[in-house]
């Protein structure tokens, strides 16, 4: 009988999620795995293969615990969906507007899927186009609602908020300016007000 896991994977994938989203896929190595996560490399490979599989692993990990959060906030206040969206974008502002943020993992995986390899691609479009088609759906159900402007389109609006979102997160790790941030977001947002 194999000896038991020493180590607790969400904590393990939380810290290896860190260390790709700091460094890239590229740059980290199982070195650097192992010093972040406290886990010997064997057992990382023996728990989750690859370099690429463990990126895998964390990209979901990510995903568990970043995107599919803003995901659920955007259903809140089923009969106040216009509030579910400000709530939601003042979240990410302060996301966006903290000193240590990293921006996205995945739209920072974007940039580099030809060194990650196959399997990454799907994960990244498809998480990707949850967010957008929550937006849209709030953005949607507040036109239904009077809370939004009658002209508003949802997909465009939609896509302009996450277009807008995205640059941001690329944008501000350079320029540091939360009032930036704040503007242009509110920019979007009033927009969309009825």
């Amino acid at each position: 009988m194999g000896r038991p896991r020493e180590f607790e994977e969400h904590d393990v994938l939380e810290r290896t999620v860190l260390v790709f989203w700091k460094q890239g896929f590229r740059r980290t190595t199982f070195a650097d795995l192992e010093r972040e996560t406290h886990v010997h490399r064997h057992s990382l490979q023996k728990a989750f293969g690859t370099k690429q599989e463990l990126f895998l692993a964390a990209i979901r990990h990510y995903v568990e615990t970043r995107v599919l959060p803003v995901i659920e906030a955007l259903g809140r206040h089923p009969d106040h969906p216009l509030r579910a969206l400000q709530e939601t974008v003042a979240m990410i502002q302060e996301t966006i507007s903290a000193d240590d943020c990293m921006g996205c993992l995945l739209l920072n995986t974007s940039a580099e899927l030809a060194q990650v390899g196959p399997g990454v691609e799907p994960i990244i479009r498809e998480n990707m186009m949850r967010v957008l088609g929550a937006f849209e759906d709030v953005i949607r159900r507040g036109l239904d609602a009077g809370e939004i402007r009658d002209d508003v389109v949802p997909s465009a609006a939609a896509s302009t908020l996450f277009s807008c979102i995205q640059g941001l997160l690329v944008t501000n790790k350079v320029l540091h300016r939360p009032d930036y941030v704040r503007k242009s977001l509110e920019g979007v947002l009033s927009s969309l007000r009825r």
